[in-house]
């Protein structure tokens, strides 16, 4: 196929015999709808010509990530984004075309991601405030991880790494751990559910899978079938101390 792309024409242009089109846009990734979640998505990038009805409606201008003097045009859904490419030159595996036109005039690439990761990868490369960080809870910095991890954005994911480090709990720290290969919040991440009284509830289930929930299972069957190996002779005096003489 030829770059970019030839002009698509309609009917009914005033003095002309034809209209043109709204520029085509060209789609990468997995599809992104209302619900979408990357984190549980399995990722594969491909190809697609589409023109501007391809099923989200007339684009509309992101309300802060559209910058006029942007030279890298992304459209997600009916949203439209206009960027500095300068800061995607670290993002290795990011999937555009350094043939294709960039910039307010040019024909946007749909990035098939979900839009509410992207617009918080983007609080980081353009940050209101350089003091502190917009994302906050776990959730948000998951966003952050899963595309700087996909697009090979190294500074971005030890980022996130060390912010999801102080705010995620032990099932997140264990499901993605095992993921995206931190190997240090798999430890602790394990021992506080194999220590945890509480039962594990479905959704946290289906977050670990049945791999970490087999191991958490072996752990607790180990500890409870071997007390006198885990537990700690002077304090469980001390506890039957406090507990006979109260």
């Amino acid at each position: 196929m030829a770059w970019p792309p030839a002009p698509v024409y309609y009917p009914g242009y005033p003095g002309h015999p034809y209209t043109p089109a709204q520029p085509s846009a060209y789609t990468f990734g997995q599809p992104s709808f209302p619900g979408y979640n990357s984190w549980n998505a399995g990722y594969g990038l491909g190809t697609q010509e589409v023109g501007a009805s391809w099923g989200c409606g007339a684009p509309s201008r992101h309300p802060r990530y559209y910058y006029e003097d942007g030279n890298l045009a992304i459209q997600i859904g009916s949203t439209q984004y206009n960027l500095h490419r300068y800061l995607f030159k670290s993002a290795q595996d990011f999937p555009w075309h350094e043939e294709s036109y960039y910039g307010a005039n040019g024909a946007p690439f749909a990035l098939h991601e979900s839009q509410t990761d992207f617009d918080r990868l983007l609080s980081v490369l353009y940050p209101a405030d350089y003091t502190s960080h917009e994302c906050k809870t776990a959730e948000e910095w998951t966003s952050v991880l899963v595309l700087a991890d996909k697009w090979g954005m190294q500074n971005i994911r030890t980022l996130a790494i060390a912010q999801l480090s102080l705010c995620a709990g032990a099932i997140d720290k264990i499901a993605l751990g095992h993921r995206y290969g931190v190997a240090e919040w798999l430890k602790p991440g394990y021992m506080e559910l194999a220590m945890r009284k509480e039962a594990l509830t479905a959704e946290e289930g289906a977050k670990l899978g049945v791999e970490a929930l087999v191991r958490i299972a072996a752990l607790k069957d180990e500890v409870l079938g071997n007390l006198s190996a885990y537990v700690d002779e002077d304090k469980f005096s001390a506890l039957l101390q406090r507990k006979l003489w109260m």
